[in-house]
């Protein structure tokens, strides 16, 4: 990744310049927000945070200007796919690093880095 990163460096810069500078702040907070998270053990679920609220942020912004009843049912039903589609992911991301310390703490396989970084993650 730094190899490309290094390769594509004024393409990089060239997108950042073109920012406007509250994006900039956003990916700046971001940042700082997902090093606090990890310094404190990664109490919860960040990437799941993040997208409940961009779903809320969509649903206010699809209800917006209508009031109809349609509208509702299926601004409803889309958020209740999309919390179900979380929660199946978040299943089955818990379900296969239990599944990998499993194997691991039993020694039918070994860690190694890439293990290791899915497990932190």
């Amino acid at each position: 990744m730094q190899d490309m990163a290094r390769d594509h460096f004024a393409d990089i810069m060239r997108v950042l310049r073109a920012l406007p500078r509250p994006m900039l702040l956003v990916f700046r907070n971001l940042n700082t927000v997902r090093c606090v998270h990890m310094s404190l053990g990664a109490p919860a679920d960040r990437n799941l945070l993040m997208a409940r609220s961009a779903v809320r942020g969509w649903r206010r912004l699809a209800g917006h200007g209508s009031s109809g009843v349609t509208r509702w049912i299926t601004v409803t039903w889309e958020r209740l796919k999309f919390e179900v589609a979380l929660r199946w992911d978040s299943l089955t991301l818990r379900l296969t690093s239990g599944l990998l310390r499993l194997l691991i703490r039993f020694r039918f396989l070994t860690e190694n880095e890439q293990i290791r970084q899915f497990l932190q993650s």
